[in-house]
């Protein structure tokens, strides 16, 4: 069965992409595997403020994904929701993740603050040039509803046969929606 990976960082932004998501996996038939990422922070200077180590990285993030998980099941009972806490770079994590498993897509929050593409976000940017499969970015405003248009950005004059013409396709009946292809 093909899964949704939604990372989270549980910030206001991502509780909130994350019932999109959830709403979304119902919508698909879909698992959906909840990602957190964390990195232990290092101290390179001389500071008499303790850092956190990785047992109470680990222990936050634990009791933060089963907060998270409760939530969403409130929300949409019948999704099954698989957890994952992995310390690390986050693409490099979702990399992994993604091999590891029959994921159909990933989902991120975005702040939707910025609408020029230098600020967008770091993170969903690295996400888009970094996977081959999808990645669905929602905004801080967006509430759920079904997709209704897919819109597919196309240099014409460099088709390449990797373009996944056929996976394309796929979602746009899997969401009954329209496409719409923009030549850039």
């Amino acid at each position: 069965m093909p899964n949704i990976i939604f990372a989270t960082d549980f910030s206001p932004i991502a509780q909130h992409a994350a019932t999109y998501a959830i709403h979304l996996a119902k919508y698909l038939k879909m698992d959906l595997f909840l990602v957190h990422v964390y990195m232990v922070p290092f101290n390179y200077a001389d500071s008499s403020v303790p850092l956190l180590n990785a047992a109470e990285l680990e222990e936050i993030s634990e009791n933060s994904i089963k907060a998270e998980t409760t939530r969403l099941h409130v929300l949409e009972p019948d999704i099954h929701i698989i957890n994952k806490i992995m310390q690390g770079d986050l693409i490099d994590c979702l990399r992994e993740e993604i091999n590891d498993i029959n994921t159909s897509l990933l989902i991120l929050g975005s702040s939707g603050e910025r609408t020029d593409s230098i600020m967008w976000g770091s993170t969903a940017v690295k996400a888009l040039r970094s996977f081959k499969i999808p990645v669905l970015t929602i905004p801080s405003k967006a509430e759920w509803h079904t997709i209704q248009r897919i819109t597919f950005a196309a240099d014409y004059s460099k088709i390449s046969p990797e373009t996944p013409f056929s996976e394309i396709n796929e979602w746009v009946n899997n969401m009954t929606a329209q496409l719409s292809v923009v030549h850039i």
